[in-house]
């Protein structure tokens, strides 16, 4: 769907050799010296005949606007084409089914090794069933420590299940006393339906000659060993017979005879063998070299790595395959309303979960924080260290695991659980913990490709990022990483700006070169990192106090004082009162909230500001809505609290008469949907094209220009563009279909025209080009005036939502809340309003674009309605009129109101903003 630039737009980018920019003094020692990657006449989306030099083995950034092209050029072309040489590399046999992989649009492309593409969407868009544990590999090296360390359990009876060997009871004989006299032998069933009588003749056919018989009801032995000959075998009430192989003397006995006779004794009795001797406990020893239960003999399976993963069939639980619930009929459906009885929705088998290490099966590790599990792993290591009796395929697992561990502890996960699943982690969460896998992968001499690694973290976390990516460089990895933070930019030995706009005012050059070069340059981000000060967040005004006035759009707007008036709350205005809010890691904190401001909540990643705000105050309040609009209005607004998310008592909802939540994530997850549909646009351009004139003649309805529609789309690609190539154990990529050539409709759809444009036309047009089109069209234009004004206008309107940025994807979810709930935002300024929650609102964005989205975000309480925003970045408490800081740590060392009043910097030590947080005059 890309669309060339016209070759008449003039393209003045400050394309610098590689060569030439390296003959100053101020460029790093590392560039250039393992070599160049060199793009030349590349053409993907908005980058036309783009030439660029990369060094290899350096950390290059990639910044600019959205939009601009960072995320084509990483993605779609230098991981596209490092991908593919990989695949180059198989057997012609083996790239049979791959022949169709296209290659990047380009004239050359030279020295990109073999890429991987780090991003957080993949984690957090996983299902349920993918944790953190599973994330970042750890899962194996748990199962292969399992396998080898652990001890089968029998659940009923709590004994301890380990197969013995000939030689494992060798060494146990030799721990008996010198002259100990000892017998080896194995069980026969002589149960009422057995015939003792051939019983004897066959055992005696085969060389045997003395048995003991053994009384299960009585538990005890005979006091001396019978000979076959002995009439009384026929009629004792016993229901065993213990036959004797061998007959030994401890010390005397020859080493080979008694290693035959207990390989004898085990084979014979089914894996079962006893020793006999007054030396032992009770006169005997039982051992079995199968994985049976002695006590109820209930049959175990022998642990090895696939038993203790659910997506195998040998550990998945037998009744719901692996997936935890069931449907209304009993079948497995990871989206059934039942949880499965037999494993209660553990999902692996019972047979795994015996299976324990340090008293403790899988899932109980798994539920132990990084911390925790480093601990526990270590005491083993230190001390088999010592002793050497560990065998090399443990220490190999118990290093693997203490390698991906100690990874996530640097980059500031240590207060995880590894079994949270990778949709609850935060954005910032999720892309450290992508990031942990791979720098403790161990591999070498890779592209890795990151999209957006700052996003969601504080400061304090984009430190621990910034030395960690900095440590996976020196171990001789090529980095790529596409960001707009600061701190990262300076860090990396090569920067590419693109730019100078979005979309087709985007997609060029704007500079290349090493960060000192780039503060010498006249560029957003290099004013940026020249001088970071100067405008710490892109929104320079300062909220005034609120008072009892109505609210008005000029009492917002941009204040030209120069001092911030203090924040003063009229005892007459409402607040928003939550008590005891719980969940994961908050204990039962109160907070306040002025209704009709602006409530920033912040604080380091993993304080707890996600669940805060999205998971108890947003709950809370929609139950306290519900209640007040239901029939029973006047009960107790206090609902009652569900798993470990919950609160004690939440007051000022009176004053609210809805909620909108703008979270993170792409608006929709179909690979059909695209920005019209999130604007709300795309039943009017149906409805229009049904009725041009060749429409009503063909009788096409309003479904036909629709790609959800079987009348209209292309049938091979199922109006998708493209088809999806299967490469087994590699992703999936993606190619233009080759029957619509990417218009996604049948060619007798396509002729209907309005306008002498085609539905797959207009769907190629940018928002700006489709406002101007449907000018007589107020309804069309009304909702693509939103997107315009939040800096959007570059995107198309058919454009896959899968082919967005974070910042676009972020932008457009505001977007079409505004555009599609007019009636929602623009109230008068009489009765009750609405409280918006949105999460980190300037996620993906660069600096120069913070203040359109803060300054739309801004009107909502100009109108009267409560914002209520989370972010990690300190610099916006300037844009606020109420700031919650919550830690002071992540996890265990977070949950914890430090900060709660009008940002200005605080004193208090514990607050890691105020090291961040520019000074606010104070008034």
């Amino acid at each position: 769907m890309a669309r060339r630039r016209s070759s008449t737009v003039s393209t003045p980018t400050p394309r610098l050799a590689a060569d030439a920019l390296l003959r100053d003094g101020t460029a790093n020692s590392r560039v250039g010296r393992f070599g160049w990657m060199r793009l030349r006449g590349v053409r993907a989306r908005n980058l036309d005949g783009l030439d660029l030099d990369l060094p290899r083995g350096c950390w290059v950034a990639i910044t600019g606007p959205t939009g601009a092209g960072k995320t084509t050029l990483a993605r779609d072309v230098l991981h596209a084409e490092g991908r593919r040489r990989y695949i180059e590399t198989f057997p012609a046999a083996s790239r049979r089914a791959m022949e169709r992989l296209e290659r990047p649009d380009a004239d050359t492309l030279e020295g990109i090794p073999t890429a991987r593409f780090l991003s957080a969407t993949d984690a957090i868009s996983s299902g349920r069933r993918t944790s953190l544990a599973r994330v970042v590999e750890l899962r194996h090296a748990l199962a292969t420590l399992f396998s080898l360390e652990g001890v089968v359990v029998c659940p009923d009876c709590r004994v301890g299940i380990r197969p013995r060997s000939a030689t494992d009871l060798a060494h146990l004989l030799d721990q008996l006393p010198e002259g100990t006299r000892y017998a080896i032998g194995f069980p026969v069933e002589v149960g009422p339906n057995v015939n003792r009588r051939v019983a004897l003749d066959t055992l005696r056919a085969e060389g045997y000659t003395r048995v003991v018989p053994w009384d299960r009801a009585k538990t005890q032995f005979n006091d001396r060993v019978r000979t076959f000959e002995d009439e009384d075998l026929l009629k004792q009430t016993c229901r065993e017979w213990w036959v004797i192989v061998d007959r030994l003397i401890r010390g005397n006995e020859n080493p080979a005879r008694r290693l035959d006779s207990l390989s004898t004794a085990l084979a014979r009795g089914g894996g079962l063998c006893r020793i006999v001797s007054d030396a032992l406990p009770n006169g005997a020893i039982d051992a079995r070299n199968d994985w049976r239960c002695p006590s109820c003999a209930r049959m175990f399976l022998e642990p090895t790595p696939p038993l203790f993963f659910e997506t195998n069939p040998l550990g998945a639980c037998p009744v719901c395959r692996g997936v935890g619930r069931l449907d209304d009929q009993g079948r497995p459906d990871p989206h059934g309303s039942a949880v499965c009885g037999t494993c209660q929705g553990l999902r692996l088998r019972s047979e795994s979960l015996a299976v324990r290490l340090e008293d403790a099966n899988l899932l109980e590790w798994e539920a132990l924080t990084v911390e925790q599990m480093t601990e526990r792993l270590m005491r083993p290591v230190t001390n088999v260290a010592a002793s050497s009796g560990e065998s090399p395929r443990t220490t190999s697992a118990r290093r693997r695991a203490l390698a991906i561990l100690t990874t996530l502890d640097q980059l500031g996960l240590g207060h995880l659980p590894l079994d949270r699943p990778c949709r609850d982690l935060a954005r910032g969460e999720a892309t450290r913990a992508i990031l942990a896998g791979a720098i403790a992968s161990g591999l070498s001499g890779l592209l890795w490709v990151l999209d957006e690694p700052s996003t969601g973290l504080h400061p304090c976390d984009i430190r621990r990022l910034s030395e960690a990516l900095g440590r996976t460089r020196d171990q001789g990895q090529s980095l790529v990483v596409v960001d707009h933070d600061p701190d990262l930019i300076r860090a990396a030995d090569w920067v590419i700006e693109l730019g100078p706009g979005s979309g087709s005012e985007g997609g060029r050059v704007v500079f290349q070169g090493t960060p000192d070069q780039l503060a010498q340059a006249d560029t957003p981000t290099g004013r940026l990192i020249a001088n970071p000060s100067a405008t710490p967040w892109a929104v320079a005004s300062q909220p005034p106090t609120l008072s009892n006035s109505p609210p008005d759009s000029a009492r917002f707007s941009r204040a030209r004082k120069s001092s911030r008036p203090r924040f003063e709350r009229p005892p007459d205005r409402p607040w928003l009162r939550l008590t005891g809010a719980r969940g994961r890691n908050l204990r039962g904190i109160d907070i306040s909230i002025p209704l009709g401001g602006l409530t920033l909540v912040t604080g380091v990643s993993g304080a707890g500001k996600r669940t805060l705000v999205l998971d108890v105050l947003a709950w809370a309040v929609a139950e306290a809505i519900r209640i007040q609009k239901g029939p029973s209005a006047d009960a107790n607004p206090r609902p009652r609290a569900h798993e470990s998310v919950g609160f004690e008592a939440i007051e000022g909802c009176e004053h609210l008469e809805g909620l909108e939540v703008i979270a993170s994530g792409p608006p929709i997850r179909s690979p059909r949907s695209c920005p019209a549909g999130v604007l709300g646009i795309a039943g009017e351009l149906r409805r229009v094209f049904a009725a041009t004139p060749l429409a009503k003649q063909r009788g096409y309805p309003a479904a036909f220009f629709g790609i959800g529609s079987t009348g209209g789309r292309c049938s091979t690609c199922k109006g998708l563009g493209v088809v999806t190539l299967d490469l087994a154990f590699l992703p999936d990529v993606s190619a233009t279909c080759p029957d619509c050539g990417g218009k996604r409709f049948r060619p007798e759809i396509l002729d209907v025209t309005y306008q002498n444009r085609s539905i797959a036309d207009i769907l190629d047009l940018t928002i700006r080009e489709g406002f101007a089109l449907f000018k007589n069209k107020p309804k069309i234009q009304a909702r693509l005036r939103a997107p315009l004004e939040l800096g959007l206008d570059h995107l198309r309107l058919g454009q896959p939502l899968t082919s967005l940025s974070d910042g676009e994807a972020r932008r457009l979810r505001l977007a079409g809340f505004l555009a599609t709930s007019p009636a929602a935002v623009e109230r008068s300024s009489r009765g009750p309003k609405s409280l918006f929650l949105v999460e980190e609102p300037i996620w993906g964005l660069h600096r120069s674009e913070w203040s359109r989205v803060l300054d739309r975000l801004r009107s909502l309480p100009a109108l009267g309605h409560t914002l209520v925003a989370t972010s990690s970045r300190p610099e916006l408490e300037g844009w606020a009129d109420w700031v919650i800081e919550l830690g002071p740590g992540a996890g265990d060392r977070g949950g914890r109101v430090i900060f709660q009043g009008p940002p200005r910097v605080s004193s208090t030590p514990s607050r890691h903003n105020a090291d961040h947080t520019p000074s606010l005059p104070q008034s």
